[in-house]
């Protein structure tokens, strides 16, 4: 017997790291700021925008992570309406795709090649 998670169909996701950057940014829950944690090595960057699921907050007590499939990187800060495709959970916790809610046709994370 499988189970069915269900979605709702439009979430607010905040960007963090935009596809890309080498900079790894983390939002400050005191100062309400998104801030600079560290320049990753360089031969590593962030595929996707990444962020968090606003309104949310997953079993370690951060917002719940959201990578979002864009056709351009947008900037740290950036409030996107997003359609979640999949999920993925690993040992941090659930980490949601979501797909900008303007690309037409993506609706299962299966379709990203």
């Amino acid at each position: 017997m499988s189970t069915r998670l269900s979605f709702p169909a439009v979430i607010e996701v905040v960007v963090e790291i935009p596809a890309g950057s080498r900079n790894k940014y983390e939002y400050d829950e005191e100062a309400k700021v998104i801030r600079l944690d560290r320049v990753l090595s360089s031969a590593v960057f962030y595929n996707f925008d990444y962020g968090f699921i606003e309104g949310t907050r997953a079993d370690d007590g951060d917002h719940t992570d959201a990578m979002l499939l864009i056709d351009e990187p947008t900037f740290p800060g950036c409030h996107v309406w997003a359609r979640p495709v999949g999920v993925a959970v690993g040992p941090d916790g659930a980490l949601y795709f979501t797909s900008d809610s303007a690309i037409n046709g993506l609706f299962r994370l299966r379709r990203v090649q």
